[in-house]
């Protein structure tokens, strides 16, 4: 157990250092233990009159543990939309879209059938995903897009866009 850090500890044992508050003003530092095979994490003050702290900004500066507290926040996001991004998928929440699952098809059968008439949010998208479609977008026929335009329920907007198929 390192009972304080000093400048000759931490040349040789620094792994990294970083602030975990958002005032800045306390310091994770992550080093070896003295026996090199296990790392230790020790929280200091970011204080330049206390002794540790001074150790510390000899071997890394006020911008090395800035970009380093940047970097760890980049990381711990990046894991955590992974961790929500496989647990949506594992809910059924969101559905790979290059493979075709059961999971998919029903949501997108509830969506079509039991549609709300005042769900017009889900109507507006559809509509604009459909005119994102290369054949509708180039399509020439405008009674065909006015009729899209103006259809009120998924049902309709569906049979239009198949009709211009």
């Amino acid at each position: 157990m390192i009972e304080k850090l000093t400048e000759e500890y931490l040349k040789d044992s620094l792994i990294t250092a970083y602030f975990i508050n958002n005032e800045r003003t306390r310091i994770e530092v992550i080093s070896l233990d003295e026996d090199k095979k296990s790392q230790i994490a020790t929280v200091i003050p970011y204080d330049t009159e206390n002794d540790q702290c001074q150790a510390l900004l000899k071997i890394i500066d006020l911008d090395g543990l800035h970009e380093n507290t940047y970097q760890k926040l980049q990381n711990e996001r990046k894991n955590f939309e992974e961790l929500a991004l496989q647990l949506a998928k594992k809910e059924g929440l969101i559905v790979e879209t290059n493979k075709a699952d059961s999971k998919f098809f029903n949501m997108m059968i509830e969506s079509i059938f039991n549609h709300k008439e005042d769900d017009k949010e889900s109507l507006f998208a559809l509509k604009i995903a459909l005119f994102e479609l290369d054949f509708i977008k180039d399509s020439k026929d405008k009674e065909k897009k006015a009729e899209l335009r103006k259809a009120q329920t998924l049902i309709e907007v569906l049979q239009v866009a198949f009709s211009m198929k």
